[in-house]
């Protein structure tokens, strides 16, 4: 089929494959009495393709996993659980709400204290005996959804204390998007296609509108900036319903329903003039610069929030006859935690011109660059490279530690640029 399928529609040979696995595998009482068909939710699916699944049912994933590699044995392993428990019975909860009680027997005028729990039992595995998505494997556990699973009680059963928690609970705002959920909430509201989501994802990290914590989107001061501006002057073309409505009609251009020209000119004409008048209208240092209250403690003229290519910081707006600057300190951040204030100059001269050297930020951190750039390009780590007492084979200087743009330890030359010499191992070893 086609890798970007959306389609929920089996052949019915596979239909048919998948029932006879399951009935042999399982037993009758996992299998429906009829095959299950869906119904897609996307509004903008492409189902011209069969939904994608094993072609042969028989052949168990173990018995492939030999001829595989990690990464395919389990994403064959994922397709093939998925394609079984599609065509499988409903699993079935039995609702239960647990009320325990707990009363001091030293202190028996004390009331007595309850605890209240509802969530759910299973009662029989159905398709979950195939593909479970519960994360969790604690006897109780609470699943993405929300839904909170207990152990098995009897009523009146007495239950020993482990331990008493005293907790309190304020209402949390929602999750930050990943990448899966962001998807999700693409095509629940019908923006985008398949071909488009990895690329729209890929722009916003690009651009730097957001940066990843802990697998989850959190938006930069570039991005919150763009996101403003558009909602303050764009606001149609940021809406999601026109969104929406503009990607259903290039579909029917796609399926020859509508032409071409009249939707897009219908688009494209009030857009090009409000685009005119908006480039008049705003000016760089509207979306760029903010006023605040403080002032410069060098020259004593105001200090200006700025927006730069990494983010926002404090800047004198005496500039360029002051260069004060200085890092904003975020919420629940130390003053002492905060970077080093940018453009902060260091008492060695440069080595190549004799310019003084300034403190910059860039893409990957903090270092050292000559105040006379462009004409000298020199620059400099923010801290010194540890030595590790090997000479370079190369050129004899000192062999240091250094790391990748990810990350990643290396072993290179204290002569670099001059000398190139690197090594993924340490030299002599």
């Amino acid at each position: 089929t086609y890798m970007r399928t959306d389609s929920l529609h089996l052949a019915n040979s596979a239909v048919d494959q998948a029932r006879k696995v399951i009935e042999q595998e399982y037993g009758k009482k996992y299998l429906p009495a009829k095959p299950v068909v869906y119904k897609t939710k996307s509004k903008g699916a492409q189902e011209a393709h069969e939904a994608i699944r094993p072609t042969f049912l028989q052949k168990k994933p173990e018995e492939l996993e030999s001829a595989l590699s990690p990464e395919q044995f389990k994403l064959y392993e994922l397709i093939y659980k998925r394609t079984l428990a599609c065509q499988m019975a409903a699993a079935v909860f039995g609702q239960t709400t647990v009320v325990i009680g707990g009363q001091n027997e030293q202190a028996k005028q004390v009331k007595e204290a309850k605890f209240r729990v509802t969530g759910s039992v299973l009662k029989f595995p159905g398709f979950l005996a195939v593909y479970d998505e519960t994360r969790e494997e604690d006897s109780q556990s609470e699943d993405e959804d929300g839904k909170i699973f207990l152990p098995p009680l009897q009523a009146e059963e007495k239950l020993d204390l482990t331990k008493l928690l005293p907790e309190q609970h304020f209402t949390q705002p929602p999750a930050r998007y990943s990448e899966a959920t962001l998807v999700k909430a693409l095509e629940e509201h019908g923006i985008g296609r398949p071909s488009t989501y990895a690329p729209i994802i890929g722009t916003i990290r690009d651009r730097g509108y957001v940066r990843m914590e802990k697998k989850r989107f959190v938006p930069e001061d570039v991005g919150m900036v763009v996101n403003d501006l558009l909602v303050e002057h764009f606001p149609e073309i940021v809406d999601i319903d026109f969104t929406a409505s503009l990607e259903e009609k290039l579909d029917q251009i796609a399926s020859g329903q509508k032409k071409w020209v009249p939707v897009i000119a219908d688009f494209y004409k009030p857009f090009s003039e409000l685009l005119e008048i908006k480039t008049k209208e705003v000016k760089k240092r509207d979306v760029t610069v903010e006023e605040t209250d403080e002032t410069c403690d060098l020259c004593g003229k105001p200090m200006l929030i700025r927006l730069g290519k990494y983010g926002k910081f404090m800047a004198c707006s005496g500039y360029p006859e002051c260069k004060n600057t200085r890092q904003i300190v975020k919420a629940g951040q130390e003053e002492s935690e905060s970077e080093i204030p940018p453009e902060q100059e260091r008492s060695e001269a440069c080595e190549q011109c004799g310019g003084k050297m300034i403190l910059k930020k860039g893409r990957y951190g903090q270092f050292w660059g000559c105040g006379n750039y462009p004409e000298c390009k020199n620059i400099q780590p923010l801290h010194k490279a540890k030595e590790i007492g090997v000479q370079c084979p190369d050129c004899g200087a000192e062999i240091v530690v250094k790391r990748t743009r990810r990350g990643k330890i290396f072993y290179g030359c204290s002569g670099y640029p001059k000398c190139k010499y690197a090594s993924w191992t340490k030299p002599g070893e």
